[in-house]
């Protein structure tokens, strides 16, 4: 008979199947019987926790050291565990982006990120006057240098473009190109008008203060 672990809410025995990798009994709408070890207030020795959330040898897999990085990972990260060249996300990315080249890889991160294309990027552009759509810079005086972004989890270098493309996060809807800085405000505001009129009202009230 297999392992069998005391359920820590209703004190009754369940088989060690119930449990999942995270320590915790199986998410089931037919379960009670779930808690989250990691949240819950139960006192759970270190190790043991560990061993329940680590992965254990076996289900290790090595991504390949002539085309991959050469690491182990967990059969989870890997996006091509065959035997032949078992290449983990990242490393597959990577590869797949390179034989793609950089057009497609444009088309693709526009398409996936905001549904345009580099057609209408383009035309975006061309209708701004090739400025960005608050502050009017012209995107050849905008520095690239300074363009950020979340790193890619494929670890391929950011496409860099001096006009981001700005979208409604409620929507998806896209609203325009601004420059690295304005994009970066409007973010912090939240997009959130009132606060932005209020910024506004708050420079100007210190602006009349030193004209006095």
């Amino acid at each position: 008979m297999g392992r069998t672990e005391n359920c820590a809410k209703h004190g009754n025995r369940l088989s060690h199947k119930t449990f999942g990798r995270s320590g915790a009994h199986r998410k089931n709408a037919d379960n009670p019987h779930y808690v989250n070890l990691k949240t819950s207030k139960m006192s759970v020795p270190p190790g043991i926790l560990l061993a329940m959330t680590e992965p254990t040898p076996s289900e290790l897999l090595l991504c390949s050291p002539t085309k991959g990085c050469g690491e182990w990972k967990p059969r989870s990260l890997m996006a091509q565990p065959g035997p032949r060249a078992p290449l983990c996300y990242a490393c597959y990315q990577r590869a797949r982006r390179a034989r793609q080249g950089p057009e497609i890889a444009r088309r693709a991160n526009l398409w996936s990120k905001y549904r345009i294309t580099p057609e209408h990027y383009d035309e975006l552009r061309h209708l701004q006057g090739y400025r960005c759509a608050i502050c009017g810079i012209h995107e050849s005086d905008i520095n690239t240098a300074k363009v950020g972004g979340r790193p890619r989890k494929d670890g391929q270098p950011l496409s860099k473009m001096p006009l981001a493309v700005d979208h409604d996060h409620s929507t998806g809807e896209v609203r325009g190109l601004l420059c690295p800085s304005c994009n970066f405000g409007l973010g912090k505001f939240g997009d959130d008008p009132g606060r932005l009129l209020a910024a506004v009202d708050y420079l100007k009230l210190y602006a009349a203060q030193n004209d006095d």
